[in-house]
Formats: C-alpha cells, sequence, structure tokens
C-alpha cells in the first residue's frame, strides 16, 4: 500500500476520533464517512491490476486460424503411414519376387511369394486409400490373367504326357534349356498373386462402402431432423 493511501487512513481515523460523535446519528454519518476513506483507499492500489483495455485480436482468434488438434494428428499418421507404405512396397514385391524364382530349389514357392506381392495391394490401400487402389490395380485384368496363368499351368504339365512321362513331371526343355519345374512354380506364382489381389480389392472395396454409408448416415438423420 502506498503511503499516500496510509496518510489518507490515518486522517480518516484522526477525523473519526476528533469529532466523537455523541449522537447515534452523528455515529452513523462517522462511520459512513470512514469506511468511504478507506473503501477509496483499497481501490486505488487494485485498480492498477484491472485490464479496462479493450480485447485484442489474440483474445479473438479468427476461427480459421484455429487448429483442429485431432484433424492435425490424422494427417501427420496418415504422412507416417504413406511413407511407410513406399518403403515397404518394393521390399515386398522384391522379396516375393526372389521366393517365387527360387522357390523349386530353396524354401518356399509360388504360393509362398504370390501372397507376399499380393501384400502390395494392402499397402497401396493403407497409404494412399481405396481410390488410389482401384486406379492402380484393375481387377478385371488381375482375374482375367489369373486365368491365363492356371492355362499355362496346365499346359506345361501336360508336356510330361505328350512324351510319355507323368503329368507334371519336371524335365529339362531343350530348346529353352529351362525345367519345367520353374516355369510351373511362377505359373502358380503369379496364379495366387492375382487371385489373392482380386480377394483383396473386394474385400477392402467392401470396407471403403461400408465406412463411407456409415459417415453419410448421422448427415443425412441431421438433414431430416432439420427438416421436420
Amino acid at each position: 500500500m502506498s503511503e499516500q493511501n496510509e496518510l489518507n487512513l490515518n486522517a480518516a481515523a484522526s477525523a473519526a476520533v476528533q469529532a466523537a460523535p455523541e449522537t447515534e446519528a452523528e455515529k452513523t454519518v462517522a462511520v459512513a464517512d470512514a469506511q468511504e476513506t478507506i473503501a477509496q483507499a483499497v481501490a486505488e492500489p487494485v485498480a492498477g491490476f484491472i485490464d479496462t483495455n479493450e480485447p485484442s485480436d489474440a483474445d479473438n482468434p479468427d476461427p480459421e486460424d484455429i487448429v483442429d488438434v485431432p484433424v492435425a494428428r490424422k494427417k501427420a499418421l496418415g504422412i507416417i503411414v504413406r511413407y511407410g507404405a513406399n518403403l515397404f512396397l518394393p521390399l515386398a514385391c522384391t522379396f516375393g519376387g526372389y521366393v517365387v524364382l527360387h522357390g523349386d530349389s530353396s524354401p518356399g514357392g509360388g504360393f509362398q511369394g504370390g501372397v507376399l506381392i499380393a501384400a502390395a495391394v494392402l499397402l497401396v490401400f493403407l497409404g494412399y486409400g481405396s481410390q488410389k487402389l482401384s486406379t492402380t490395380f484393375k481387377e478385371s485384368f488381375l482375374h482375367s490373367s489369373e486365368t491365363v496363368a492356371e492355362i499355362m499351368y496346365i499346359a506345361i504339365g501336360l508336356i510330361g504326357v505328350i512324351v510319355g512321362l507323368d503329368f507334371a513331371v519336371n524335365m529339362v526343355i531343350d530348346v529353352f534349356e529351362i525345367e519345367t519345374a520353374v516355369l510351373m512354380n511362377n505359373a502358380v506364382g503369379y496364379h495366387v498373386m492375382a487371385g489373392v489381389g482380386c480377394l483383396l480389392i473386394m474385400m477392402l472395396g467392401m470396407l471403403s462402402s461400408t465406412e463411407g454409408v456409415a459417415e453419410h448416415e448421422p448427415e443425412d438423420e441431421e438433414e431430416e431432423a432439420d427438416e421436420e
């Protein structure tokens, strides 16, 4: 409290003592004057802490400048998943191709390698969504080429029957200097890759359409409530 305020309080106290009112009315007036003086003395230092200025732009920010934390976090996670998909996509295809090509002479084979390559469909969906998936992979082409792989496997297997051996027997084709097991293994790999890829595209497409319907249902209900 400042010296001026102390002087005001002392003056009020002295005046009250010197007046020494005798009647009840004089006492009431003296008490009221003393209370008013004390209130003024206390209000002066307190007023310095009260901000009487008008609110600034920082107190009322523009709604467009407000950052939606959940949306920002979702975008950040989307970027991380996208970069992760870009990183693992070539690795999955390379390793799957390696397993298919060496399946006849090492652990693995066409089925295991085909599933690994088909994982590229899932990586594209996780990183870029259903729209990018539908433009990158054509379900009709995969389904048609899957049939071609089946015909290729049967045709190579019949070579053994034609030369008087068993069906799908492993033999060396002198013209191409390659074993039939390698060709049949590659056909199985492509057949599994195309088949599993088609299944993933269909399932992920159904999942995306279901999520889209679920998102639009609350909006439709709100619109109907507004119309009523």
